[in-house]
């Protein structure tokens, strides 16, 4: 079993956001979630998660703090769940019905 650096020196390794990224790269105009009547492209995905992850930054929460969410399974959640991997903090989730 290979350790992380050896692992992201094979370039096998690559995290969460930067394969979020190369997709929005690709296909910034095709829809990422349709939840109901609301729909998001990749690009505005991006833009939105790069926001939250900004104010999470902003708010002082930097890689390895731990944020806690609780919210209903929707698309807010997705987003939110994004831009804490995007600002490299760890998420303790709670989805509640």
């Amino acid at each position: 079993m290979q350790t992380p650096e050896a692992t992201r020196k094979n370039k096998r390794f690559i995290s969460i956001p930067a394969a979020f990224r190369r997709f929005v790269i690709r296909n910034p105009n095709k829809p990422a979630i349709i939840c109901g009547e609301q729909s998001l492209t990749y690009s505005q995905v991006d833009q939105l998660t790069e926001t939250v992850a900004q104010r999470l930054r902003d708010a002082g929460f930097w890689p390895g703090h731990r944020i806690g969410l609780y919210q209903p399974n929707t698309s807010e959640l997705a987003l939110a769940y994004l831009g804490c991997l995007k600002a490299g903090v760890v998420v303790v989730q709670s989805i509640h019905d």
